[in-house]
């Protein structure tokens, strides 16, 4: 890569001598300048950007298990997406079980793990979990809230009525 860099010098400081203060040189240095910078980047790993994003996790029978939504997300070197305004859905059945809202989110898809240092709520049926901070793991079925949790349940009395069954 120094080398690169050094023949680019190279060839700028022999456009220089050729042409001093001609408008002609100095877009040529520009260009050539801007062409380095490109060739210097590509040697170090850049993340990809994106805006409104879904991404789908299906189980080996090929029955979505998942979804995650996003205002924008920002892939990694390591795989992993940084997703801003996120949504999970997790599915039992073909059908919407729980729902994770965070205003940011980091995103494992390979390894099937989320986690997040900002404001979380998850819904379920019959009740909703707010709290700061959380991880999810696919393989244990668990949605860890760090810090400041609240638990409201909804439909109290639906779920008095239900006959008990032990």
């Amino acid at each position: 890569m120094a080398g690169g860099l050094e023949n680019v010098t190279g060839f700028i400081q022999s456009i220089r001598r050729r042409r001093r203060g001609g408008r002609a040189a100095r877009g040529v240095v520009v260009a050539v300048v801007g062409v380095a910078a490109l060739v210097a980047a590509a040697q170090v790993p850049v993340s990809m950007r994106a805006r409104s994003v879904w991404y789908p996790r299906y189980d080996d029978s090929g029955q979505m298990t998942a979804q995650v939504f996003g205002e924008s997300a920002e892939v990694q070197a390591d795989g992993s997406i940084t997703v801003t305004g996120f949504k999970m859905e997790l599915f039992t059945d073909g059908v919407t079980d729980v729902r994770i809202i965070a205003e940011e989110c980091v995103y494992r898809p390979q390894e099937g793990k989320a986690s997040s240092e900002s404001n979380v709520v998850v819904e379920r049926e019959n009740v909703v979990i707010s709290g700061r901070g959380f991880k999810w793991d696919s393989q244990n079925h668990i949605v860890e809230i760090h810090e400041n949790t609240r638990v409201v349940l909804r439909n109290i009395r639906e779920l008095a009525n239900e006959p008990e069954t032990r």
